[in-house]
């Protein structure tokens, strides 16, 4: 994986958000957690070709958090691993300023990983990666956009060394939108 800025820049319209404990806990690590959500952002960033001043909030929270995000917003009574708000309609995302933001629940993505046998961090990336791409326009609610979803996750993962999640039977998508 590339040596990501485990300092963003402070004018960077792209921020992230630790607000529960379990993500600076084992088998996480603040700083890891950090570089890879650098990373993630990045290499999405880089793989939908947004400009640097197109951005997004990543709350990295727990279950009960996304519990109460998926309930309030999509009437589901159940944590879910990554939920994504997009500020625009599919068809109007601006090629610059905030475009939504995203949600991420660490006991579930920690629990999908261990069931694959995926590295935790590794399982945040896709996590970040899909909700950006929902944020980018993107959706899997048919055969054609699943795949033209995947693809692209699978390239951007591809660019920090993140092993396709879609080719091993691991977890095959955020289950939020």
């Amino acid at each position: 994986m590339p040596d990501p800025d485990p300092d963003p820049d402070p004018d960077s319209p792209r921020e992230t958000v630790l607000a529960a404990p379990a993500w600076t806990e084992a088998p996480f690590d603040e700083a890891a957690v950090l570089a890879m959500t650098a990373a993630a952002n990045g290499a999405i960033a880089a793989e939908l070709q947004l400009d640097d001043d197109v951005g997004w909030a990543l709350l990295l929270a727990d279950d009960a958090a996304l519990r109460q995000l998926n309930l309030d917003h999509r009437g589901k009574d159940r944590p879910t691993n990554v939920l994504s708000f997009p500020a625009f309609p599919p068809d109007a995302v601006p090629a610059a300023g905030h475009i939504g933001d995203i949600a991420v629940a660490a006991e579930t993505v920690l629990a999908e990983a261990l069931d694959a046998g995926l590295p935790p961090l590794h399982h945040l990336a896709h996590m970040i990666v899909h909700g950006v791409a929902h944020l980018a326009g993107y959706d899997h609610g048919t055969d054609p956009e699943a795949e033209d979803m995947e693809a692209i996750e699978v390239r951007a993962l591809a660019r920090i060394g993140v092993a396709d999640p879609y080719g091993d039977g691991g977890p095959t998508e955020g289950d939020g939108t």
